[in-house]
């Protein structure tokens, strides 16, 4: 809030990382005593038997950490509106990975994290630490006064590549060329037209045994275990046919997979 107020008469460029929601849960007491205390009746305390700090509530804990951060996200939009920069002002929230994942107690997740109670994956197959669409597919909100329709969605994928020609575009800054970005301008699409993109979206993940996906248009290839003595064979899936990646169509078609496996190791 002070670099918004310091730089208020400026152009500024303004990274905010909050950390919640993220474990070990450690949430204002006021937000945990909004929600219904028998959430957590059932499975009780979170002990830290799945790494972190205990918990006595861990699923109030784990929505009041997104309700405390929705707050400050508030904060920050009513600073700008009291500057009268709301409306000359692009605003982007987004996430970096889907929800944690299960840990030695089946009861929950790392650091008692309650993202099977609230579904925190919406249904789609893996959490974080995975290449699969519950690990990286995550919300993203743009608010840009006359430039993005209000209320307005697309289902255009798209990546962390992309922000940086992006934000560039906007700026008036300059860019290396196409051939030597992994990322394209999502100005266009934010505007409401089609993103022409010449090369398929990657993803290169050496944690959690060594992992890849590749996405070119419907079609999402993934290896797995690359780190590891014996790699597991390529998965392929139609994600608009089978968003939560259930039916593995490498063997049916392998030209697809040669294709996208081509496009990873010559990027």
């Amino acid at each position: 809030l002070r670099f918004i107020d310091v730089n208020k008469a400026k152009p500024f460029f303004l990274y905010c990382p909050f950390v919640d929601p993220h474990v070990a849960m450690q949430p204002p007491q006021e937000w945990i005593d909004r929600y219904p205390q028998d959430w957590d009746a059932q499975n009780g305390p979170y002990r830290g038997d799945n790494g972190y700090l205990p918990h006595p509530r861990p699923r109030a804990a784990y929505a009041a950490m997104i309700s405390d951060m929705d707050e400050h996200v508030g904060t920050v939009l009513k600073r700008l509106k009291r500057h009268g920069l709301e409306e000359n002002t692009i605003v982007i929230f987004t996430s970096d990975n889907g929800p944690t994942h299960g840990g030695r107690n089946p009861k929950f997740h790392i650091g008692g994290a309650a993202c099977t109670f609230f579904k925190s994956n919406g249904g789609l197959n893996g959490f974080k630490g995975s290449c699969y669409e519950g690990g990286i597919r995550v919300p993203c909100l743009v608010r840009w006064p006359g430039k993005v329709t209000p209320g307005s969605t697309t289902d255009t994928p798209s990546y962390f590549p992309d922000w940086f020609p992006t934000l560039a575009e906007i700026a008036g800054g300059s860019v290396p060329t196409s051939q030597t970005l992994d990322g394209v301008s999502l100005v266009g699409l934010l505007e409401g037209e089609p993103l022409k993109r010449n090369k398929p979206l990657i993803w290169n993940f050496n944690g959690y045994g060594g992992q890849v996906a590749v996405r070119d248009g419907d079609w999402k290839a993934i290896r797995q275990s690359l780190m590891r003595k014996q790699p597991e064979p390529w998965q392929l899936y139609n994600l608009k046919d089978d968003p939560g990646e259930a039916k593995n169509l490498a063997e049916q078609h392998p030209e697809i997979v040669q294709r996208l496996e081509q496009a990873f190791v010559s990027a």
